[in-house]
């Protein structure tokens, strides 16, 4: 991509890897409960069980460890980082309008107010959403090997961008007060 479009303008967006799991998890059993494939089911399958030993969850954690190593380890080391913004996921939910102007700023548009419109909306009544059961035993050595899986990575993609993220920082001290 560096030799056919030099001055790219990259976009990456990221994601808390212990939240982006515990969505997927809370994704895949709504799908269950709801009658949509390719779903589980929560509780016979709940979130320490499957990090621990499903492969479908077990690989997604590691392919997203890979992504972020991939970020720091190629991307960044082809690009220059002025030719790349990082879109940080919880910045989008607590401020959309915002994320989308600096977006825009980025790529060098004219900002546009952003359109608000149902997301996941469904008709047909309410739908069931799942939660991770954090009281379970087991649910703190699972978050345990999520925590150090992604703390490395974490730590590098940090350096890279010349700055923490604060709203990881809020998300691992609350995973943090789980694990005492």
């Amino acid at each position: 991509m560096r030799e056919t479009i030099p001055d790219a303008r990259i976009i990456v967006c990221l994601r808390h890897p212990v939240h982006m799991l515990h969505s997927f998890y809370n994704f895949r059993v709504w799908e269950y409960e709801n009658g949509f494939a390719p779903g589980f089911d929560g509780v016979a399958h709940p979130f320490h069980d499957l990090v621990r030993t499903r492969t479908e969850v077990n690989s997604f954690s590691v392919r997203a460890a890979d992504f972020s190593k991939h970020i720091t380890d190629n991307l960044l080391s082809l690009f220059p980082r002025e030719q790349c913004f990082f879109a940080v996921q919880e910045r989008f939910w607590a401020d959309t309008q915002d994320c989308y102007d600096h977006i825009h700023r980025f790529l060098g548009v004219a900002p546009r107010p952003v359109e608000r419109k149902a997301i996941n909306s469904r008709s047909g009544g309410e739908m069931h959403m799942p939660r991770v059961d954090y009281e379970h035993p087991e649910y703190a050595r699972a978050l345990q090997e999520l925590t150090d899986l992604f703390a490395d990575r974490n730590q590098r993609l940090f350096e890279l961008l010349g700055e923490e993220i604060p709203e990881w920082r809020a998300l691992d001290e609350f995973y943090e007060s789980l694990l005492v």
